[in-house]
């Protein structure tokens, strides 16, 4: 049995000591995409002494990044259709990022779009399409689209351990 726990948390430079009487403890003020590791060790006070057990191994961590970096130069081009159906070619630039593996994939969100008939000729969404597209990938087709139809597209970053951009 012990009577407190401590964690050495370390990073490039420091080491960081905290102390919990439970069995978990609340790190605050880690710098975002940052690598951290920490050991974890228990402790008992005889008399008056700190005697510690041993530590555990060492562990490690990623610190989620501000925000998901966005891909970049998003833009697309018409190809040939057979008048019926359409298909367009999007292309993009990866973004930049500073810890490989961040970026799993992207979401490509396309809309097709109808005008109303008004006064103002805003657009309606009518059908909405969502395609998970692997990371690496720098352009992509999409097929079977209406021909003669407006349709929008958007393009974010994904991350399997931290979101969407």
């Amino acid at each position: 049995e012990v009577d407190a726990y401590q964690v050495r948390l370390y990073d490039k430079t420091n080491i960081r000591l905290l102390q919990s009487s439970k069995t978990f403890v609340t790190i605050e003020n880690l710098e975002p995409e940052s690598i951290y590791f920490l050991s974890i060790r228990g402790f008992k006070i005889v008399n008056g002494t700190t005697v510690y057990g041993p530590s555990s191994l060492r562990r490690s961590f990623v610190t989620a990044p501000k925000e998901i970096p966005k891909p970049t130069g998003f833009s697309g081009s018409p190809l040939e259709g057979d008048g019926i159906t359409a298909a367009v070619l999007l292309t993009w630039n990866a973004p930049k990022v500073r810890m490989e593996g961040l970026i799993s994939g992207y979401n490509l969100i396309y809309d097709k779009a109808e005008e109303k008939r008004r006064k103002r000729q805003a657009l309606q969404t009518i059908d909405r399409r969502t395609l998970f597209i692997p990371y690496g990938a720098k352009a992509f087709v999409v097929r079977g689209l209406e021909s003669g139809k407006r349709y929008s597209f958007s393009l974010t970053s994904f991350s399997n351990d931290f979101g969407a951009s």
